[in-house]
Order: structure tokens, then C-alpha cells, then sequence
């Protein structure tokens, strides 16, 4: 419970706070388990990275194969790095792509690349 008092706004401004607490919720604090607080820092973690992730686009490439006729691939490049402010203002740090490619004859691979 949490009680302000105030005096006369012509007299000098002086604020009190009280507080009490209950025997209630001094036994729930006491039970908690000490890693219960781990989920509550995730979140904050994720939070974290939420906020920094700006989308920055993707890049895309065909290709046809000189050697054999049939061949032939599409692939997708998504840059990781480039998304999170704080890990692209650091130019020493790698920059980390994934490409995921589709060919013919059926080929799916996915690559993760640091560069």
C-alpha cells in the first residue's frame, strides 16, 4: 500500500511516502526458484535484437551451366549481418550471408558464408 501526503502548496513542499508490505508477499519472494529470472533476460535479449533488426533486402542470381545443356539454378542471398545495426557499424567484423540455391538436376543447398 503506498500513501502520499502532501502539506499546503503556500507552505514549503515536502512530500512523505509510506509503504507496507504484507506477509503475503514476503513468502512468494522467498519461494521463487533463482533461475526464474532467465526467461525475463531473454525476452530482453530479444527484445534487444528486435530493435536493432532493420530488413536491408536480398540479392537473387540465375545460372545456366556452358557444359551441360539441362543445367541450370536459381539462388537466393540473404545478408544476416548487414540487418542488425550494431554488428554492421563494426567494419572489422565478417560479414555473414546465407544463400540457398536450387538447380537442375535437382540439387537444394544452403550455404552460410563469412566473408
Amino acid at each position: 500500500m503506498l500513501r502520499r501526503s502532501r502539506t499546503d502548496p503556500t507552505k514549503a513542499k515536502t512530500t512523505t511516502t509510506t509503504s507496507t508490505s504484507s506477509p503475503i508477499s514476503n513468502t512468494t519472494t522467498k519461494n521463487k526458484h533463482p533461475l526464474s529470472n532467465k526467461s525475463t533476460q531473454s525476452t530482453g535479449i530479444l527484445k534487444g535484437f528486435q530493435q536493432q533488426y532493420h530488413f536491408q533486402g536480398f540479392g537473387w542470381s540465375f545460372f545456366k551451366s556452358l557444359l551441360s545443356k539441362r543445367s541450370m539454378g536459381a539462388s537466393l542471398r540473404i545478408p544476416i549481418s548487414a540487418n542488425f545495426d550494431f554488428y554492421d557499424k563494426k567494419l572489422a567484423w565478417p560479414v555473414i550471408t546465407t544463400t540457398t540455391y536450387f538447380g537442375y538436376p535437382w540439387v537444394v543447398a544452403t550455404f552460410l558464408n563469412a566473408r
